[in-house]
């Protein structure tokens, strides 16, 4: 919902406020941080789409092709989620980070490591070594 706000002698502000709930995997905070970085993947979308040139016929724009890049990946949503929220929103630069990377980002362990390398493998990309 908002509702009006004051700021300083500005009267023309309106204030979010957001209920966030969970199941308990994550927090809301979690939650919320993870709807904002693909929020703001798909922005950044539409904000550059067709921006890139074209290359030998070939049609890429930033976000839109990324995050069906990683669906194509076959991989469990929460490593998915993981990924993005880390940033990595394509194969090509998942097959850039090497396993420690991967291990420091949050979200992401042994069995996402896994998982990771069986669905590169299948592209025939692997994580750096």
């Amino acid at each position: 919902s908002t509702e009006e706000v004051r700021v300083g002698q500005e009267i023309n502000y309106d204030k979010l406020i957001m209920r966030v709930e969970t199941d308990g995997t994550v927090s809301p905070r979690e939650a919320l941080k993870k709807s904002l970085s693909i929020m703001k993947q798909q922005i950044e979308s539409i904000e550059h789409f067709g921006e890139e040139a074209l290359e030998a016929g070939e049609v890429e724009t930033k976000g839109v092709v990324s995050s069906s890049a990683l669906d194509a990946l076959k991989i469990s949503s929460r490593t998915k989620n993981a990924l993005l929220s880390a940033g990595v929103s394509a194969p090509e630069a998942l097959a850039e980070k090497s396993k420690e990377d991967l291990l420091a980002m949050e979200g992401v362990g042994e069995k996402a490591i896994q998982e990771i390398k069986k669905a590169l493998a299948k592209l025939d990309l692997s994580l750096k070594e």
